[in-house]
C-alpha cells in the first residue's frame, strides 16, 4: 500500500511528514530559479480522507516558516474540499494566517468541479 502525504491530519507523525516533504521541495528550490510552492491542503473531499482544520493550519504556518527566508510564496491551492475552497482559503490567509509571502492558486479545473468559476 502507499500511503499518502497528509497535510491536515490530526495524527502528529503523518501531519510533520507532509511538512517535511514540503521542506525537500524548499530546499530543491533553492538550487532551481522558482518563486511560489503549490500546496494543497488536504485531501479533495471524494478521495477521504482527513481535513483537520487546525492541522491544517498548523501545516501552513510551518510550510510558510520554512519558504520566508529563501523567498519562495506559498500558493494554496483551491481543490474540492471544505479546507480549501476559495472562501475558506481567503479566511485563512487573511484572518488567521501570519504569512506575508501566502496566496491562492487558482486552478481552474478544481473550480470548475465546485461550480461556477467565476463564484
Amino acid at each position: 500500500t502507499t500511503l499518502s502525504i497528509a497535510n491536515a491530519v490530526g495524527d502528529a507523525a503523518r501531519r510533520q511528514a507532509a511538512v517535511s516533504e514540503a521542506g525537500v521541495a524548499l530546499n530543491i528550490a533553492r538550487q532551481i530559479p522558482t518563486g511560489v510552492l503549490v500546496v494543497h491542503l488536504g485531501t479533495p473531499t471524494v478521495q477521504g480522507g482527513e481535513n483537520n482544520r487546525s492541522a491544517a493550519f498548523r501545516s501552513v504556518e510551518e510550510i510558510c516558516r520554512l519558504a520566508e527566508p529563501i523567498g519562495i510564496r506559498v500558493a494554496l491551492e483551491v481543490i474540492p474540499n471544505p479546507l480549501s475552497d476559495a472562501a475558506s482559503l481567503i479566511t485563512m490567509i487573511e484572518r488567521d494566517l501570519d504569512a506575508p509571502l501566502a496566496g491562492i492558486c487558482l486552478d481552474f479545473g478544481h473550480a470548475f468541479l465546485m461550480g461556477d468559476v467565476t463564484d
